[in-house]
Parts: C-alpha cells; structure tokens; sequence
C-alpha cells in the first residue's frame, strides 16, 4: 500500500474519533446554558401619590343602638315603684323602711320624679341591751328619722337580656338613681342626699323586680350629746346636736311601667 493511501486512512480514523466528541461537548454547552442565563432584574412600580387615598371614612349612624327589637320601652311612660328595704349600719334605730317613688322617662335613659319614704320605729336589739344594761340608755327620747320627701333623677345606663331557653328571655335594666330631699326626724326637716344603683329584671311589658343598694348622706342628730339614762330628767330635742351621718341602704323593689 502506498504512503498516500496509509495516510488517508489516517485522516479518515482520526475524523471518525473526534467527531462524537465535539457533538457532547456541544450538547453538554446547550443543556447547561440555561442555567448560565441570568433571571431579569425585578422591576419597580411606581403609584403617583395623588391616586392614593389620603384619609379613612368611617360610616356614621343617627343613634347607637346597642340590642335591637327591644321589648321594653321607656319613653314618654311612667313608672311606679314600691320597695322595702333597710338601712345597713343603723345600730341604734329601728332603719327598717318602706318607699314609693313615682318616675316620668322623657326618653329612653333618662327620668325625672319624685317619692315618700316611711320609717319603722322602735329600738333595735343593740339598743335594747343598752338600756336594760347598768347604763341604762333610753334611746327613744332622742329623735329619730320617721320619714322623708325627695326629688329623683334616674340614668338607665344598661340593657340587655337574659335567655333562658329560645322562648324565655327576660329583659334587664341597670338604673343610677340620684335622690335629694328632706327628712324629718322629730319635728324638723333636715336635708339628705343618695344615690343607688337598681338591678331590674322584667316579668312582662309591664311588671319587672329588682333590687337597690346605695349611699347616703345626711344631716342627722348626735343621741350622745345629751344625758339619755332612763334616771334623768327627758331632754328636750333642740338640746341634740347635729351630726353628719353616712349611710348604706339596701332595698328590693316591684315597679310597674304604665
């Protein structure tokens, strides 16, 4: 064979050698160029601040109503309350008492009235051992409250209801009432105030109980100025001293709303 052929057959099995070579790394360049591209850089957006909202509304209602469909109404009706209660820490008279007050609502929270209280009289059991004791105390010759007239303004600050079951619900009222008036004890009148706070619960339209419990104050009279014993001649009541006095009282009531 002659030299030419032999290096023909040289070019053509070096040929057939590089070949698949050069198309793996090609292939192997095209799969792996994905990954070399870089991924587009983010892109800002802008808002003019004139399209942006410059303030909140908030959406505005008439009245604030806190339970809807209420069953009972106040407003233009009038209100009659009778109550037994007692003052708490009276160690010395009989603070047992009965009242009555009358009410008018001009709306549904506020009302204006008036009212009457009676006192129970007698000793208490306190005042009794004091005066079978060695002292001898006869508080009854100093005077003691016996009743009183006032003037009432009430705030009904809470209503709501109570559910029982699907068909038993019973309305409920929280009432302050502020009292201001005269109460006479022996002969002359002197002023108090008091207020309370009324838990109420209503039976019906019309009928509802509950109970009070409040603070007093008042001009009152000093028993212990002046000589009680049973052995001394009976004072006369303008020889008392006045005294401030602070009173808790607590009451249960039956109103009626007409």
């Amino acid at each position: 064979m002659s030299t030419k052929m032999k290096s023909l057959l040289a070019l053509l099995l070096v040929a057939c050698l590089v070949q698949p070579a050069l198309a793996q790394s090609s292939d192997t360049e095209i799969q792996e160029q994905p990954e070399q591209e870089d991924a587009p850089p983010p892109q800002e957006v802008k808002i003019d601040e004139d399209e942006l909202p410059g303030e909140s509304v908030v959406p505005k209602t008439d009245t604030l109503q806190s339970v809807i469909n209420k069953k009972i109404k106040f407003t233009k009706k009038f209100m009659l309350t009778a109550s037994v209660g007692s003052v708490l820490d009276e160690p010395i008279v009989n603070s047992n008492y009965v009242l009555g007050r009358f009410s008018y609502h001009t709306n549904e929270d506020y009302s204006f009235g008036m009212g009457l209280r009676s006192r129970f009289g007698g000793r208490t059991d306190y005042s009794q051992q004091l005066y079978e004791g060695s002292a001898q105390l006869e508080f009854e010759r100093a005077p003691a409250p016996t009743s009183a007239h006032f003037l009432s303004f009430g705030y009904t600050f809470y209503y709501g209801k109570m559910s029982f079951a699907k068909n038993a619900v019973i309305p409920a009222t929280t009432r302050l009432d502020a009292d201001a008036g005269l109460q006479r004890i022996g002969t002359a009148d002197k002023p108090f105030i008091q207020a309370g706070v009324t838990q109420s619960f209503f039976l019906s339209k019309m009928f509802a109980i509950g109970i009070t419990y409040g603070l007093s104050v008042a001009q009152g009279v000093d028993p212990t100025s002046v000589n009680i014993r049973s052995t001394q001649p009976n004072p006369r009541e303008s020889d008392f001293s006045d005294k401030l006095q602070f009173n808790q009282y607590l009451s249960a009531n039956l109103s009626v709303l007409l």
